[in-house]
């Protein structure tokens, strides 16, 4: 025995405070790399400097991603999934070309 409480003695909820707090990191964490990388993106593209020059790209996602949500619409955002996995799919089999033609 490890001298700590029982099974038994410990309360019924925390069990389920423990799996919400870990599906909220699951989904949070993710999100958060993603809004880094699109911030930084436009930080270096449009030449904004140091921290503030990160959080004002962050605003301009998230106002961006916002304005298109709210006045184009679930079809407009639908739409613009299908357009990135129709990309994605493309540059996959372009990559694929490239790393047999070096080979």
């Amino acid at each position: 025995m490890s001298g700590g409480r029982h099974e038994q003695d410990k309360p019924k909820y925390e069990g389920r405070a423990r799996a919400r707090a870990r599906a909220l990191i699951y989904v949070l964490f993710p999100f958060q790399a993603d809004l880094y990388a699109g911030a930084l993106f436009i930080k270096l593209s449009v030449g904004l400097e140091g921290l503030s020059g990160l959080y004002i790209s962050i605003l301009l996602i998230l106002a961006l991603a916002a304005f298109f949500t709210i006045f184009g619409g679930l079809s407009a955002v639908i739409w613009t999934d299908f357009t990135q996995a129709i990309l994605m799919i493309g540059g996959a089999f372009v990559l694929m070309g490239a790393g047999r033609t070096t080979t």
